[in-house]
Order: structure tokens, then sequence, then C-alpha cells
């Protein structure tokens, strides 16, 4: 009995974990883990624990990389520093990033469960886990290097020890939820203080105006700790790097995002209405339950013993589709701390409403069927089964001509940050760039240099250079003389 019951409470955490393993594991390595920003957050990583240079992260050797905070490439870049470059290793600190995002989930629901406590029984927090690693727009971030993710894993853990603490009156775990955040501010730009505001309604909401003091102590300490937590490496870059880290890290990479500059006139631009139809497009099959929660919560049903946890998921859903949707820069990949919440009103509805056959196939998934889909998973890992478009052959071939060539200079044609990175991993050298952030020209090939160019940016090579290798859109031109001189489009 002893065995029964500790197995009982362990499978609340464990059967949405190995759902998600299932879904993400098998045939993790393969694909083109490298394309757009994944080579390029790879290069940084591997090469700060190559060099030791871990506070100030760099591109190619010389430029200071201000775009982004460390945590999640160190997280990352130690990852491949120690088993290797390559897609699985890139991908694998995204999986635990994941897995931390259902573990919270799960706990957020569970705090103080037991008789008197307010939160979901062991059969509705694992079905809020089920939904959470069962949501396509969630699981396949782990498919790449994704800053957005851990930043979803640390504000997730942020809403758990916010839970633990209203549930227990406690406020250090609030102040802790506050240490969370400051980890999530280390992952991405100051987004992560919209979720440590929606957290702070929360306890309001939950608290009213009696004890409201108390309460903003609370939230007034999780500030402190967030900012204690994330201060450090901001102020030490601004002392250390000054107007050239303000520059990039408030300026280009926050300012231009947040007014829109960054994504006016160009194919990143999307309608106000991009998340709205991203969940009503992709968040199938749960978005029936998440309208059903709703429904029956607007008319009065409680999905959850006091209320709570269906006011957390109103609060960081709404919140959260507000935030993203006035921010100008709207991509899929943000809207990741939406889908806990989305998570939290389906998982309710399945556990507590569900129609009569629905309730025997989520017992029978909770109590064996996870270990069917487990078993499952492990054969068609073995299958010899493309589940990802595979590496375009013109990279392979090209790596394998600059690897039997070794040329003294090998420089790519304006600056492709992508392909730099990418030759980068592959051969352990950076190539030179002719141009620098802005497109401004730098320096230019000496003779006998390689050129590597991408055919379909139009940049046309000049009559001094010799062709010595085409594959798909790449082409490599060697410098036989002065100067060089390419039609740029």
């Amino acid at each position: 009995m002893r065995a029964a019951r500790a197995w009982c409470r362990a499978r609340v955490w464990l059967v949405p974990v190995v759902l998600l393993l299932c879904v993400t594991l098998p045939h993790l390595g393969q694909g083109d883990w490298m394309r757009t920003d994944g080579a390029w957050y790879g290069a940084i990583a591997v090469q700060g624990w190559r060099s030791g240079e871990l506070w100030t992260l760099h591109a190619e050797p010389g430029t200071a990389y201000f775009n982004k905070p460390p945590l999640a490439l160190w997280i990352h870049g130690l990852v491949l520093a120690v088993f290797g470059v390559g897609p699985w290793q890139a991908r694998l600190p995204s999986v635990l990033a994941a897995g931390l995002c259902v573990v919270s989930a799960v706990g957020l629901c569970r705090a103080r469960s037991g008789e008197g406590g307010w939160g979901l029984t062991r059969h509705g927090a694992a079905s809020v886990g089920v939904v959470l690693a069962l949501t396509i727009e969630f699981f396949r971030r782990t498919r790449e290097i994704s800053l957005d993710l851990w930043q979803a894993a640390f504000l997730m853990l942020a809403a758990w020890a916010v839970a633990r603490g209203l549930a227990s009156q406690r406020g250090r775990w609030v102040v802790l939820a506050g240490a969370a955040v400051g980890l999530a501010l280390l992952c991405k730009p100051f987004m992560a203080m919209a979720g440590l505001g929606l957290l702070t309604v929360w306890v309001v909401w939950e608290g009213g105006w009696q004890g409201c003091w108390k309460r903003g102590l609370w939230c007034l300490g999780s500030l402190a700790a967030a900012i204690a937590v994330a201060a450090p490496w901001h102020v030490g870059m601004m002392i250390e790097h000054g107007d050239a880290f303000t520059a990039q890290y408030f300026g280009a990479e926050v300012g231009a995002r947040a007014s829109g500059e960054f994504t006016a006139n160009s194919a990143w631009a999307k309608p106000w209405w991009f998340y709205f139809e991203q969940i009503a497009t992709s968040y199938w099959p749960w978005l029936v339950a998440v309208v059903l929660a709703c429904v029956s919560w607007a008319r009065g049903q409680r999905l959850s013993r006091s209320g709570a946890i269906e006011r957390w998921a109103l609060v960081w859903v709404v919140g959260w589709l507000v935030v993203l949707t006035v921010f100008p820069d709207r991509r899929d990949r943000y809207a990741l701390p939406v889908w806990p919440g989305l998570a939290v009103f389906g998982g309710m509805w399945i556990a507590r409403w569900p129609w009569g056959w629905l309730r025997s196939v989520q017992r029978w998934l909770l109590c064996w069927g996870w270990a069917v889909v487990a078993a499952g998973a492990v054969v068609f890992s073995l299958l010899p089964v493309q589940v990802q478009r595979p590496v375009n052959p013109q990279w392979p071939e090209a790596i394998a001509w600059l690897e039997a060539e070794r040329p003294e200079e090998l420089w790519v044609a304006g600056r492709q940050t992508g392909r730099m990175a990418r030759l980068y991993l592959e051969l352990g050298e950076w190539p030179r760039a002719t141009h620098d952030r802005w497109n401004q020209p730098t320096s230019s090939p000496t003779v006998g240099a390689v050129i590597l160019y991408h055919t379909p940016d139009g940049v046309v090579p000049g009559a001094n250079e010799r062709e010595v290798f085409r594959s798909g859109n790449l082409l490599m031109m060697r410098l036989e003389a002065e100067p060089w001189k390419p039609a740029w489009p």
C-alpha cells in the first residue's frame, strides 16, 4: 500500500514529463538545427566556454555580442562544449526547459492541494501537465535553441513559487519567485517584468483589501529579488562597455523592437490579431476543452476548489495576450508563456467535466497509457524514419571542400551572421566578413582568399575572381587579383 500511494503521488509529475519526452526525444538529432538563429546562438554560446569569455560573449573575434543576456546561452554552450557540436546536443537543454515548464505547471496546480487546500486534485494537475506537454506549439520549440523557452521555464517556476506562497501564506515564496523572474531577465531583455506584473495582479486579487499591506511587502520583496539577480550582469556590462552596450542592448535590440522600427515594412510585420489567429489555428484539440472550461466558469461552475487556479490562468493568458499584442514585434515563439495558462483551463475541464468515453480514455492514459506511449516512442526512435527536413546538401559539400582545401583566408560576402556561425561550428574558425552589422564595408579580401557567396542575395562576383566551388545556392570564388569589386544588388 505504501508503494501504491507513493506511485500515485509520483505519477502526477512523471506522466506529463514522460509524455513530453516521448514527443521530443525520438530522432532528436535529425534535421538542421543551424537554420535562422540556431547557428548564431550555438556559435556564440560554445565559443564562450571554449575561450573562457563568459561574462562578455562574443560573435566573430573582436565583436562583442550585446543583443541578448547570457544565461540561456551559457546553458546551451556548456552542453555543446561538453558533448560536442551537433543537433541533439543543441536541443537537449531546450527539452530540459520544456520539462521545467511542465513540472512547474503541475506544481502550481498542486500547491497545498490536500484537505482544506485550494489546488487541484492529482487527477486535475496531471491533466494540466499532459495538455501542456502535448501542445504542438509548445513542444516543437525543443527542436531549436530557444531563449524564449528558457524564459517561459523561469516564469513558470516563479508562478509556482507564488502559488506556494499564497497557499501557505508565507511571503518568502513570493520573494523567491522574484529570483526566478530575475533568471528569466537573464534570458531575454526585460519581457519577464511583464510576468512579474501579472503575478502581482494575481496576488492582489487573491488577497483583496484584507492584509493588502502585507502582500504589498511580498511583492516589493519579489521585485527587489528580481533586480538583485538580474542587475549585476546588466550593470557590469554598462560599466565595462559603456555606450557600445547601451546603444545596442537598450537601443537597437529593445527600443527598436518596442517602437516597431525593427519590423516596419518587413516580412516580419504581423497584424495585431496574430496571436489570436495562432491560437485558433494551432491549439487543437485542446482549444475545445479551453472553450468549454471558460463557458463553465462563466456560468458559475468552479473548476478548482477555491477558484484561485482559474484566476491565475485568466490573469496569465489575458495579460500575456495584451502585452504581446501591444508589442509591435510579433513572432509565434513569443507566445510560449501563453500555453501553460491555456493548459490549466483545458486540463481542469478534462479532469472535472469530461464526457463518459473521455473519462475512460483519460484514466487509461494516466494509469497505463503513458507506458504504452513510451514504448511506442522507443520503437519509433529506432525506426529509420525522417521526421525533419534534412540538412541542405550544399552545406555538407561546402564543408567537405573547405576541410580538404583549407584556404588561408575564408571570407563571407557581406555579413551573413548565420552562415558565418555555421562555418565556425563546422570548422572551428570564423570566416571574415566584408561588412559590419550596419552593412557598411569594413575590409576587403586579399589575393588568394576564398569568398563565399549566397546567390539569392544577389551579389555578383567581380572580374578578378575564379569559381572554385558551386553547390545549390552556395558559390565560392578565389580572388586572383586586386581589387575585389563584386556587384551589389
